[in-house]
């Protein structure tokens, strides 16, 4: 048996061999959990117990496993879509030139920065101007 935990936030769809269900499943059968969060919010991750999965598959909204001997229990976490998310600014000193992949973030996630100096200079060092962060 599978039990899918409640969330106000979003909600679980659960498809066994392939099939919508409501979460009665054997020893065997593949199950294929989807996140789907409610409008304004966002999936962060699985709490799943009863089956091993990675970190990586924990993270991602779509998960499929073979179900085990015994029950299965998974509820899907949810976050607010907007103050999840945190602005990426960059900037130099003249020198050359600097950027982020990216120009928002949310909490946790990994940004890559670049630095080119100009011509005849070196990359000497990152500041954090404002802000929690490690480099």
């Amino acid at each position: 048996m599978i039990k899918i935990g409640d969330s106000s936030d979003g909600r679980i769809n659960v498809s066994v061999n392939g099939k919508s269900d409501e979460g009665t499943a054997a020893e065997g059968d593949k199950i294929k959990l989807e996140a789907i969060p409610r409008s304004g919010f966002e999936f962060a991750r699985w709490l799943i117990a009863g089956v091993e999965l990675t970190d990586e598959q924990l993270l991602k909204s779509v998960v499929e496993f073979t179900m085990p001997a015994g029950d299965v229990s998974a509820a899907a976490e949810f976050t607010d879509a907007e103050t999840a998310k945190y602005t990426v600014k960059v900037t130099n000193d003249g020198y050359g030139t600097a950027k982020a992949d990216v120009e928002v973030a949310k909490a946790g996630e990994t940004v890559t920065l670049t630095a080119t100096p100009d011509s005849g200079y070196k990359f000497s060092k990152w500041t954090i101007v404002n802000g929690n962060i490690t480099i």
